[in-house]
């Protein structure tokens, strides 16, 4: 488990504005000094009823993602507190010792956080008793915690050859836990994404678009959206619990009753969801398959279908943090499926491109809706009059730099992303998608070696001399999905810019990472006056290159947030 200390010890990082963002967890090997015995651990999940350790695991995790504060809510923070503060009168020597190492941490004692509550439901569902066995109270629950964070599936980085770049590795794992988006524009950005179909390829044509979302949704994706998804993802926010109570009935949802209110047909709502729900069976099965030696290694079956049914009208929600990620990218793997139901030999390719185009359409839009400009800047969008060749997907033009986005709707893997153990595996990846060589006509390379190629035109004056090819270039990869802006892999992704040659050319800026929240926020600092120019052409100083641009922006204009566009 990749900690606060471990991870400014290899950086160098200190007192770095970035070490706000990072918790490290206690494991039951700080309190006592050794990790539970795998097999005495086992023992005491099965000691205690399945479904009961799911559900606490799933109230305390919805108390984490619906909290501000996240996984510092100070709910669950004083209810660790109060427990090991009993515990350290507890007959057991290892009771005192949690007690007197959390009395030692103050606020800095952390144990509960989404992969831990995660891998602990798995347990409950592998391990725990079918029938009969106990709620876990507050303290027991502790105890297993504890003992969950020193058997976490995570990332042996210390197999990379190189250090740095096993970090890395690592952060993309942890980047992928604990996550809390921008709420209106996570149900927003859906809507403007599928509402007209994709500009050109087979579902340009309106049949063929509405085949697709048939085959995907039974309806439209917006109707979808608006009906069953939205109000789920809205329903999600709400779920919360008194730790003082641990029969509370949250995050327990009534299959016949979540949709009652409305004017939906009952069949259809059922349907919608089971579609992302499994009976506990189901999901025991999964977890058994993939197991070694009794341990949970992949958890993506809680992920995927992030429903558990105990009883037969009840399905218990994972955690808010799953339900709203499967709503999140599940749409985009429904319409996947669709594509390749409707044509198996082109349909994923169909899909990946009209996807592209959509989101490249996007954000185009969200520049176009940001507001007034700050003086001298204007917008340059590919393939129109006033730009006539495709310079890049957006480019923006101020009187010192020409700010180029490249837009890609990439999704990083779940396998890559949660479930692998060797950190060549999530490195490897990201070095194919972006720094890949050319091969053939229909691959045009990784997307920084494509960025690079575009900026090599500039230079020759390629585009009419728009924008002029002298002028300073601040590159920007805009991606769908959160691939993971932190400074470790900031700082190896700038490392194999160095040993490929790539964006080193004179006057040209060190790349910056977005996502889609980060490419929103920064047109809203745009709209407001903010020089985004001057904010990106830190990195040419040390001390910026590799920084998260969340902290860049606020670092430079001390300013803690902005109004998303509408």
């Amino acid at each position: 488990m990749i900690t606060l200390r471990r991870w400014q010890m290899a950086s160098g990082a200190g007192k770095h504005p970035e070490t706000e963002f990072l918790r490290s967890y206690c494991g039951l090997k700080d309190c006592i000094g050794y990790p539970l015995d795998w097999r005495r651990f086992v023992a005491a999940i099965a000691s205690y009823s399945g479904e009961g350790l799911f559900r606490r695991c799933s109230q305390y995790a919805a108390n984490l993602a619906n909290s501000s504060d996240g996984v510092l809510n100070a709910t669950v923070q004083r209810s660790a507190r109060q427990a090991a503060s009993r515990l350290r009168f507890h007959p057991e020597p290892d009771g005192h010792r949690i007690g007197l190492h959390a009395e030692r941490l103050g606020d800095d004692f952390s144990v509960f956080h989404e992969q831990g509550l995660l891998f602990l439901q798995a347990m409950a569902l592998l391990h725990g008793r079918r029938e009969g066995g106990d709620f876990p109270d507050d303290d027991k629950l502790l105890a297993l915690a504890l003992a969950a964070n020193d058997f976490l599936p995570v990332l042996d980085h210390g197999q990379a050859a190189d250090p740095a770049a096993g970090l890395a590795a690592s952060f993309i794992q942890i980047a992928r836990f604990n996550r809390k988006g921008d709420t209106r524009n996570d149900i927003f950005r859906p809507f403007a994404l599928f509402r007209r179909p994709p500009p050109r390829g087979p579902f340009w044509e309106t049949e063929r678009w509405s085949q697709l979302q048939q085959q995907a949704f039974g309806m439209t994706a917006v109707d979808y959206i608006r009906k069953f998804a939205g109000p789920l993802y809205a329903f999600s926010l709400h779920w919360d619990f008194d730790p003082s109570h641990p029969d509370a009935n949250y995050p327990a949802i009534s299959v016949e009753g979540l949709f009652s209110k409305t004017t939906l047909d009952p069949r259809v709502t059922r349907a919608f969801l089971w579609s992302i729900g499994q009976t506990a069976q189901t999901a025991t099965e999964d977890l058994v398959a993939k197991a070694r030696n009794g341990r949970p290694t992949d958890l993506t079956c809680l992920l995927k279908k992030p429903f558990v049914s105990f009883a037969q009208d009840q399905m218990v929600a994972v955690s808010p943090w799953a339900v709203r990620e499967q709503i999140r990218l599940g749409l985009l793997s429904r319409l996947m499926k669709a594509a390749v139901a409707l044509d198996p030999k082109r349909g994923q390719q169909d899909w990946g491109a009209a996807f592209g185009d959509m989101f490249e359409g996007w954000c185009r839009e969200v520049v176009q809706n940001a507001g007034p400009l700050p003086p001298g800047y204007r917008v340059l969008l590919s393939n129109t009059e006033q730009c006539p060749g495709e310079i890049e997907d957006v480019v923006l033009l101020s009187a010192q730099a020409a700010i180029l986005f490249s837009v890609k709707a990439m999704i990083l893997p779940e396998k890559v992303a949660r479930t692998s153990r060797h950190p060549s595996d999530a490195l490897q990846w990201l070095e194919d998608r972006f720094f890949a060589p050319t091969r053939g006509k229909n691959y045009r390379g990784g997307a920084i070696r494509q960025l690079d190629g575009r900026i090599a035109m500039i230079r020759r004056g390629d585009f009419q001399n728009l924008p002029p090819s002298d002028i300073p270039i601040l590159p920007c990869l805009v991606t769908f999905d959160a691939i993971p802006d932190q400074l470790p892999l900031n700082r190896w992704m700038n490392s194999l810019c160095d040993r490929y040659g790539l964006l080193r050319q004179p006057g040209v800026t060190p790349i910056t990472f977005m996502d889609t929240e980060d490419f929103e926020i920064a047109m809203a600092a745009l709209a407001a006056g903010v020089d985004l120019a001057s904010v990106m052409k830190l990195r040419d100083k040390a001390e910026y290159r590799d920084m998260r641009w969340e902290i860049l922006l606020r670092e430079a204009t001390h300013h803690d947030g902005f109004p998303r566009p509408a």
